[in-house]
């Protein structure tokens, strides 16, 4: 999923709302953007379990809404079998920038289970275990927070882009349904550089 901030929306929009009508859990997530950097796009994964209309319902900051929507065809993601490939720990972060450092993509290693799967080998079902909240600083002030479920996709991975480059350091703090607390800075260092991720 990709949402666009057309120019003149940049620095004006405070929250956006995401839903997907048909999912077990309509509401993706809700987005808190930050005021201290213009942002124009954020691309992340989510899962859609079957036809539906997916709606993004933006917030200005003098309270004005605005939704836009698509049709998108689907089948199965809500239920579909954990990857469970690549490399590292639960609790994982890793930061990918452009080298303009206008883009910035942030992925947290998480099974991100929805309740609905089963296990390949067993046949048990798996019971949901996501990221529920993600706040993003950018040199010291909000760039994003994020009230998440069990629509977005295993190993939730976000990017953002703004029109100047984003701010540093960059740090993260997620929080779980099974309350672990995982976080990571990044100050900076070359592409694919990987933060120094810790849980508590």
């Amino acid at each position: 999923m990709a949402l666009h901030f057309g120019e003149a929306a940049r620095g004006r929009i405070r929250q956006v709302r995401l839903f997907i009508d048909n999912n077990p859990s309509p509401v993706v997530a809700t987005l808190d953007i930050g005021a201290g950097q213009p942002i124009a796009e954020i691309d992340f994964r989510v899962r859609v379990d079957r036809a539906t209309a997916v709606r993004a319902v933006a917030e200005t900051a003098d309270g004005r809404l605005e939704m836009r929507s698509a049709w998108v065809r689907a089948e199965g993601g809500c239920s579909a079998p954990p990857a469970g490939t690549g490399e590292g720990k639960l609790g994982d972060v890793r930061f990918r920038p452009t080298e303009d450092g206008r883009s910035l993509q942030v992925g947290i290693r998480h099974p991100n289970y929805s309740g609905f799967q089963i296990d390949p080998v067993t046949g048990d079902p798996i019971p949901p275990h996501y990221v529920s909240h993600v706040r993003l600083t950018a040199g010291g002030k909000p760039l994003m927070a994020i009230e998440s479920g069990i629509s977005i996709s295993e190993n939730p991975t976000f990017r953002i882009v703004s029109d100047a480059p984003i701010a540093t350091p960059v740090a993260l703090e997620a929080i779980d349904s099974k309350d672990a607390h995982y976080s990571a800075t990044w100050n900076g260092a070359a592409q694919g550089a990987t933060g120094a991720a810790g849980t508590h």
